[in-house]
Formats: C-alpha cells, structure tokens, sequence
C-alpha cells in the first residue's frame, strides 16, 4: 500500500508524492507535464528529464518548504499531532 499527493505547479499536476509501503518517499513526474513547453523541475535536484526520484532527493526538497522556525514547527507538530 502506497500513500499518494499531487503535487501542483501553477495550477497545473507536476507530479506525485509517495510514501511506499517501505516507509520511503518518492516523487514521480506526471508525463504530461514532462512534455509540455517551459516545463519547469520543481526542483533542482530533481531534473525533468528523470521521471522518478528517490527519497534522497524528496526529503530535502520537502524540509526546504517548511519555515525555518523552530516555534512555528514546534506549533505545527502540537496543533496536527505529529
């Protein structure tokens, strides 16, 4: 069993987020969008031309989205539980 998420790009599906049954992440390109003109990498650790990128990739692109707060996280983590 998987977990998925899209992952958007100006409105438009880029990808998908998994989290495998392992435990690891995950992040797979849609090829539509791999396709389309001035596509843009959502990162650049994770290049376009590669459709499926591994957890190495994926986990500090995800900490690179979180605020830099140590508070903020602290609140984040009691208010959802996590």
């Amino acid at each position: 069993m998987t977990d998925s998420l899209l992952v958007l790009l100006d409105e438009v599906v880029a990808g998908s987020l998994h989290r495998l049954s392992v435990g690891r992440l995950r992040f797979e390109y849609a090829e539509e969008y791999r396709e389309r003109h001035g596509a843009t990498p959502i990162s650049r650790s994770m290049p376009l031309p590669v459709r499926s990128h591994a957890e190495r990739s994926v986990t500090p692109w995800l900490w690179g989205l979180l605020p830099d707060s140590d508070a903020v996280l602290a609140r984040w983590a009691r208010h959802f539980h996590v």
